[in-house]
């Protein structure tokens, strides 16, 4: 594996937290409230097919 889109790894322009909860103190809220309020700058997809929305971000049921 070359160095070469590593950069893609570290900094990347987007995220799909994939288990996002509106669950207070679940590990999927937990995490995704750290991508928000660590001020990343990029989209950030929620992803739980049980919540249409996480802390008023519109949550999708599917990958694709």
């Amino acid at each position: 594996m070359t160095i070469r889109n590593l950069e893609y790894a570290v900094s990347p322009r987007s995220i799909a937290v994939i288990g996002a909860s509106g669950r207070a103190g679940s590990v999927g809220r937990v995490v995704f409230d750290n991508i928000v309020s660590g001020g990343f700058e990029g989209e950030i997809w929620p992803l739980n097919p049980k919540h249409s929305q996480v802390a008023g971000h519109r949550c999708y049921a599917k990958v694709a």
